[in-house]
């Protein structure tokens, strides 16, 4: 099991010097409470000690500190056996986090703050659900009330949390590290990109994984849940003026137009690229099928992609991971053009 722990404020997320402690303490010596849950999150939410925020984050701040009053909250993915608690710290605030190096006292105070919300659990766990919660928390507020006896403690109960980490991800197959909510998706898309690679979102090579692709699939979701049988090309359309692009011609493949086309609008032809290539494939995962012009479009595009990487300065063997997965993806796309 792997126990995260992050904390929230206003306008920041992710990494705690507070709450990391109690992260690494619990996925280093926690056991095996049952198959129900492989992952739990726990959010430190932290208010601001004065009403000071960023120039024109003013809404944001108050919705973060109104959503405070709400808290604690708990999310339970069965499916994805993923147990996310958030909470409101009663002793540190914001401005704890700026100096990113607690001390001893501070991070036993925040292991005891979460050992006091991690019983949010009993709410959730039901007892069809294989986990052993009570002993569970038994375990988790013994090991939380830990003590620090020395400074090379923490570092060493951080290493083998790292070396545990590492050992689980290295268990997981392929489709396991994706750790995709697949109830997102169309239940059909996964037998047609039935490759790992095209649904990885942290991979500038795979179509929605830079930040272009990754960014549309997550508009194109919402927007197809309004318009599920309305033209992607509107959507598109749509974003590219919220995006404030100017669309280049889509349907350009010859190699000194493009190769122009680099010259004079470097940025409107990268965005474009990677938004038609991701736009096809965020189809085939929400509606698993593909218009044929939205295909077409997408396989311009990488097209134009792949005259781009031949005549950039990148190594060969960048070189030949993108001729292989333009190769895939054009592949794929091609079954929509009969």
């Amino acid at each position: 099991m792997e126990v995260y722990l992050s904390k929230s404020t206003y306008n920041t997320s992710g990494g705690s010097c507070l709450y990391g402690y109690a992260g690494d303490l619990l996925t280093s010596h926690l056991g095996d409470y049952g198959t129900a849950i492989k992952e739990i999150e726990v959010v430190a939410c932290l208010r601001s000690k004065t009403r000071k925020f960023r120039p024109t984050l003013e809404a944001l701040f108050d919705q973060f500190h109104a959503y405070l009053d709400s808290l604690p909250r708990i999310t339970f993915q069965r499916k994805n056996k993923r147990v996310k608690i958030e909470f409101r710290s009663e002793h540190f605030t914001a401005d704890d986090e700026g100096s990113r190096n607690a001390s001893p006292e501070q991070q036993m105070t925040a292991a005891y703050e979460v050992s006091q919300a991690l019983p949010m659990l009993r709410k959730r766990i039901k007892p069809s659900d294989d986990f052993d919660v009570e002993r569970f928390l038994e375990d988790a507020s013994k090991i939380l009330a830990t003590k620090i006896e020395n400074p090379g403690q923490a570092e060493r109960t951080r290493q083998a949390a790292g070396e545990k980490r590492i050992a689980i991800r290295d268990a997981k197959s392929p489709w396991e590290r994706l750790e995709i909510v697949w109830g997102q998706f169309h239940p059909n898309a996964r037998n047609i990109l039935h490759e790992p690679f095209y649904w990885e979102s942290a991979d500038d090579l795979a179509p929605n994984g830079n930040d272009t692709g990754a960014d549309l699939l997550e508009d194109f979701r919402r927007w197809n849940k309004k318009h599920p049988r309305t033209s992607p090309l509107k959507f598109l359309d749509g974003l590219m003026k919220a995006w404030e692009i100017d669309p280049i011609d889509w349907d350009i493949t010859d190699h000194a137009a493009v190769i122009q086309l680099d010259a004079d609008q470097p940025i409107p032809l990268k965005v474009c690229n990677e938004a038609a290539i991701a736009l096809a494939f965020a189809v085939i995962k929400v509606r698993a099928a593909c218009p044929r012009d939205v295909a077409e479009r997408g396989l311009a595009a990488i097209t134009r992609t792949g005259f781009l990487v031949n005549r950039s300065r990148l190594d060969q063997a960048v070189k030949d991971r993108w001729k292989t997965s333009l190769a895939k993806q054009r592949s794929k796309l091609a079954s929509f053009t009969p």
